[in-house]
């Protein structure tokens, strides 16, 4: 999948936030800007729930960040080990009153790079909410907060979310609930309780989580993305890839990325095409080109057709591979391994360049 960045509209926002900095930069600490808060601010909840936010992005302890939050943290994962929403500063620059017992904190989320220009790398522009529980604020995701803008339709298994103008199809739902089963079933998994996102485009999806903008978008009608646990995002109801992942990620949340996207890939597909397909675009693909397959990095960012990862038909052949030889209790013994070599050491396989080849040209 290729991402793209919509220059000008990161380049209005920059611009609006640029004029409140004048500061020196930690991290994991957020910066509030005075300017646009009139910080300490006459609102006393306000001051209140910047103290909450402060120590929310400052705790490293999820146990602590848990005790701070109601309902799905988006913010803190994207998978367990890419914490892209997560993992650099956090400029908030605004935080505003909604409706009774509920603010909306705005954040730019950016990584420095050059001490000159603190958003020189954007990851993100995020919104989250405060609500008060009980006399108490805590923090919330902004889907959580504004549930009720949106419908929502339940199957065994999975609930799924989706603005009012979205062409919700349940025999769709249907067909996703009883893939749940079956992959539960083959795989002697307890079936998952699954928040699905589904909306006209990526970016609306990202949007009804919180996300204005986010490195991760795509104009891609077919992307899709599992948030760890067990929230998908998506433009299709049944999206088998990534129902395939929020099943496995919980189950095995650092099994290597090969195996993560292999048997969702063998299963779902990718990009549109069915696995039979893309076996047969990847024979073709070796017989015109060279890699490297003993090493990771050395095929970690190549693409097939423009937009298919290689890494996701190497994974899928080789968990077809694996349950041939093995069964299926095997790949979920290797799911447990987070290491790409270590993967084929438990296969026996030496030559691990020799023996892709092999697998995918026979």
């Amino acid at each position: 999948m290729k991402f793209t960045v919509n220059a000008l509209f990161i380049f209005r926002i920059i611009a609006a936030c640029l004029c409140f900095i004048n500061i020196e930069p930690i991290y994991g600490q957020i910066h509030i800007s005075s300017k646009s808060l009139s910080f300490p601010s006459n609102d006393p909840n306000i001051n209140d729930i910047t103290q909450i936010w402060e120590k929310y992005i400052s705790l490293e302890n999820k146990r602590e960040k848990n005790s701070l939050w109601y309902g799905c943290d988006y913010i803190e994962y994207l998978t367990p080990n890419t914490r892209m929403y997560n993992e650099g500063f956090h400029y908030t620059f605004n935080i505003s009153h909604i409706r009774k017992n509920l603010y909306e904190i705005n954040t730019i989320s950016y990584i420095l790079t050059n001490p000159n220009n603190l958003f020189e790398t954007i990851e993100s522009i995020y919104k989250v909410c405060a609500i008060r529980i009980d006399g108490e604020w805590q923090l919330t995701s902004f889907l959580d907060a504004n549930i009720s803008h949106y419908k929502q339709t339940t199957v065994p298994h999975i609930t799924y979310i989706y603005p009012h103008n979205y062409c919700f199809t349940k025999h769709k739902a249907r067909i996703a609930s009883k893939f749940i089963e079956t992959f539960c079933d083959e795989y002697n998994l307890a079936y998952p309780q699954i928040k699905y996102v589904v909306a006209n485009t990526i970016d609306e999806a990202n949007y009804m989580i919180g996300f204005i903008y986010s490195l991760w978008r795509s104009d891609n009608t077919l992307a899709g993305r599992t948030l760890y646990p067990n929230t998908i995002l998506s433009t299709q109801v049944d999206h088998i890839h990534e129902l395939v992942h929020a099943v496995i990620l919980p189950n095995y949340p650092r099994g290597h990325y090969i195996l993560q996207e292999g048997i969702a890939t063998y299963y779902g597909g990718t990009a549109g095409k069915t696995y039979s397909i893309l076996m047969e675009l990847a024979s073709l693909w070796l017989q015109n080109n060279h890699c490297d397959f003993s090493d990771f990095s050395g095929i970690s960012n190549i693409y097939i057709d423009d937009n298919i990862p290689l890494t996701y038909l190497l994974g899928a052949r080789l968990v077809e591979y694996i349950i041939d030889k093995y069964g299926t209790n095997k790949v979920l013994e290797l799911l447990q391994v987070s290491d790409y070599v270590s993967i084929f050491n438990h296969l026996e396989i030496d030559d691990i360049n020799n023996f892709v080849i092999n697998l995918f040209l026979k």
